[in-house]
């Protein structure tokens, strides 16, 4: 006997994307500033030129700067799960200062990696991912130069 798989509808789209945006609101001055539905997809701008969320069936990616992080539905036990998960994210991003500290090599000023940072209302920073630009273990061990940037605000 086969498994029944239910098909998703965009009624089904728009419950994810009502749960998601319920909880984000829930947090004092996060609005959203405009929604774009598509087909398969409703993307939402949070912060103008800065965070973005896109919303599918089977994931929910948030963008802010250059960056982007996804939450799959897959690993998260339930769709309250899910959905609490990517919602706590976004409202980390938009309620934190956003900084990142770019390590270049300080002979040749080639982008080694970098490390972003949340700060919080209490001005506590917390590493909040570290992208290697490449696949060289030793880059760690170079000698750097470190060129700090802002990248948001945050509404707090």
């Amino acid at each position: 006997m086969g498994m029944v798989v239910k098909k998703m509808t965009n009624s089904d789209l728009f419950i994810i994307r009502d749960l998601l945006v319920e909880k984000i609101i829930s947090t004092k001055k996060i609005e959203i500033k405009n929604e774009e539905i598509h087909e398969k997809s409703i993307q939402l701008c949070i912060i103008t030129n800065f965070l973005y969320v896109n919303i599918t069936f089977n994931d929910i990616t948030v963008f802010y700067a250059n960056e982007h992080d996804e939450f799959w539905r897959g690993p998260y036990n339930t769709e309250d799960d899910w959905i609490k998960a990517a919602s706590e994210y976004i409202i980390t991003i938009a309620t934190s200062t956003i900084t990142a500290n770019y390590f270049y090599d300080k002979v040749t000023m080639k982008l080694l990696y970098y490390k972003i940072f949340i700060i919080n209302k209490k001005h506590q920073q917390k590493l909040l991912k570290r992208v290697f630009i490449t696949t060289n273990p030793f880059v760690i061990f170079k000698s750097k130069k470190v060129v700090s940037k802002v990248l948001n605000l945050g509404i707090i």
